[in-house]
């Protein structure tokens, strides 16, 4: 699937919001999303360790278990106009002692 056909459905200036920045598969869309010409801005948010670097990503720290850190960060998103994409990259793979990735 070539770009144009994955991000042509949104704005030509789209802003994007990636939850879980800091991980590798979060971190891996908000390097897709900012090598995009077609991506304005991306909101990196990230509870402990820093995104990529790019001029088109605003890191952002937030801690997904308190409501005020998540309410602030949609408020930080917010003045600058409507978010096209909200990626949710956090969670748990596996919990427990002895358990591995696939």
């Amino acid at each position: 699937m070539t770009e144009r056909a994955a991000l042509g459905s949104f704005s030509p200036d789209m802003r994007a919001v990636v939850f879980g920045a800091g991980g590798g598969l979060g971190g891996a869309i908000v390097e897709l999303l900012a090598s995009s010409p077609r991506v304005a801005k991306v909101y990196a948010f990230t509870r402990a360790s820093a995104p990529p670097v790019h001029p088109k990503v605003e890191a952002l720290r937030f801690e997904l278990q308190d409501e005020e850190s998540i309410a602030a960060a949609a408020s930080r998103c917010k003045p600058e106009g409507p978010v096209h994409l909200v990626f949710v990259a956090t969670g748990v793979l596996h919990a427990g002692a002895g358990l591995q990735p696939e």
